[in-house]
């Protein structure tokens, strides 16, 4: 419906001149004989949306009116962020269904009108998500349309092909090629449930069988810069090494990853550890805040007066679920925290990170013994110096503090006020503010060292690219 603009006031609202009887006559009797081929027919009533669905339109699911099932807008399903699920579908109605059932399991998601041709134009330029349905409706050449598409989807990516052709041999065709499921038009709610128990099942692909690699970062004391570092070590690593990477923020009430990486903290991160029989792989697609297409973030602040605690095996489920996904796991570990989740250290990599102050030697002797017990079972320690030569008069000599912690310093981070506040000031990592500054070499140092030797120059590939050269 058009809208009508007001006049802005009364006294530039004229009225129009009255029309002469002739006119009027005249008037009468065009618009009686125009009346019924300009009137529109009289509108039906709206049709019931069916239980368990839910309308279609390009807000929120569950806010607006069910539209004709030959167009729809895009749909979003749940809270705004990085969804675990995209669909391109050709109509409303598998739209209105797929939504519905991706609501009813508490997931975020977008619908968007399109098939698999639309899906392959836009993943050849971004990271395609963790849970893919795709509409072969309006496609000739369905398998050449999924191999386009393998061509552009990341490791791990599931998807469930829909489409109206009811044929075991295509059925068959497309699972070799590497889908994981197609439903026939009409789709069943009970179709689609079947499909998210799958997708949820299935761990994410990597280039190897083994999980991936946790780093904890946890902070001698306060002020000395671990939570700056960890940030700095996450983005370098997704960047430079070319690793899928989720950092944890673990401190619920005051950490600031998500502030150092200029995003607003979600929910997620708190509900996943306080409901662990919730998580899986769908749900932590859901839940980390995407910073790029490598680099994702769990972090929460949650009110001073709310009780968030939580144990170690509610983390360890966390976990083993982000290590399916991502290649590396870095952890912000406040230090009061650390004996309370000494379990899931065991085989990561503990970097310590202090100053070379009277209390830095105190402290740091204490956490690397722990860190050194606590990644017994197959994990390493390295001591970080940070903010080296900031407070010279304040600072004990390189030899009387490793002597005094019992540990040979690893890397020594220069201090530069200069970098870090450029870096903190525009949300990004000291590596784009400063490219040849000293801290960015040492930090690439760092990454280096925490990274297994093997891990370096590992190159990612698909799976479907894997399958292929097979």
């Amino acid at each position: 419906m058009q809208e009508i603009s007001a006049p802005e006031s009364l006294e530039a609202y004229e009225p129009a001149e009255e029309p002469t009887p002739e006119q009027a006559v005249e008037q009468a009797a065009k618009a009686a004989g125009t009346q019924a081929a300009d009137s529109p027919p009289p509108e039906a009533p709206a049709a019931e949306v069916p239980a368990g669905e839910v309308p279609v339109s390009g807000t929120l699911a569950g806010d607006l009116e069910k539209v004709p099932t030959s167009d729809f807008e895009e749909v979003q399903v749940g809270a705004s962020g990085s969804p675990a699920a995209i669909g391109y579908v050709a109509d409303a109605d598998t739209a209105r269904v797929l939504a519905g059932r991706l609501e009813a399991r508490g997931l975020t998601a977008t619908i968007k009108p399109g098939g698999v041709h639309a899906a392959v134009t836009e993943y050849r330029n971004a990271m395609t998500p963790r849970l893919l349905f795709v509409d072969l409706s309006d496609t000739s050449d369905p398998l050449a349309e999924i191999d386009a598409l393998a061509e552009v989807c990341e490791p791990g990516t599931i998807v469930v092909a829909l489409g109206e052709e009811n044929d075991v041999g295509l059925f068959r065709a497309l699972i070799a090629a590497g889908i994981a499921d197609y439903l026939v038009k009409p789709i069943a709610a009970e179709a689609i449930d079947a499909a998210l128990d799958n997708a949820a099942e299935q761990p994410a692909v990597s280039e190897s069988t083994e999980n991936g690699r946790v780093i904890a970062f946890i902070g001698a004391h306060g002020g000395v810069g671990s939570t700056s570092l960890a940030v700095n070590c996450a983005w370098t690593i997704a960047e430079e090494h070319q690793k899928q990477v989720a950092i944890v923020d673990l401190d619920l009430k005051f950490g600031s990853v998500s502030l150092a990486m200029d995003i607003e903290p979600g929910r997620g991160l708190r509900e996943a550890l306080q409901n662990p029989g919730r998580i899986d792989g769908l749900f932590v697609a859901g839940a980390a805040i995407n910073i790029n297409d490598r680099l994702y973030v769990l972090g929460s602040e949650e009110p001073m007066e709310d009780n968030v605690n939580f144990d170690a095996e509610a983390l360890d489920i966390l976990l083993r679920e982000l290590r399916r996904t991502f290649e590396v796991v870095i952890l912000d570990i406040p230090r009061s925290l650390a004996a309370d989740i000494q379990p899931v250290l065991s085989d990561a990599t503990v970097v310590v990170v202090s100053d070379m102050t009277l209390v830095g030697v105190r402290d740091t002797l204490r956490i690397v013994g722990f860190a050194k017990r606590a990644a017994a079972a197959g994990g390493k320690v390295l001591t970080v110096i940070n903010r080296a030569g900031a407070d010279k008069k304040a600072q004990i000599p390189k030899a009387e503090f490793e002597k005094g912690v019992e540990a040979k310093i690893d890397i020594m981070i220069p201090e530069d006020v200069k970098a870090m506040a450029l870096a903190s000031h525009s949300g990004k990592a000291v590596a784009v503010v400063a490219k040849r500054a000293k801290i960015t070499g040492a930090i690439r140092e760092l990454c280096k060292a925490a990274l297994p030797a093997e891990e370096v120059e590992k190159k990612q590939r698909s799976i479907w690219r894997r399958k292929k050269e097979k």
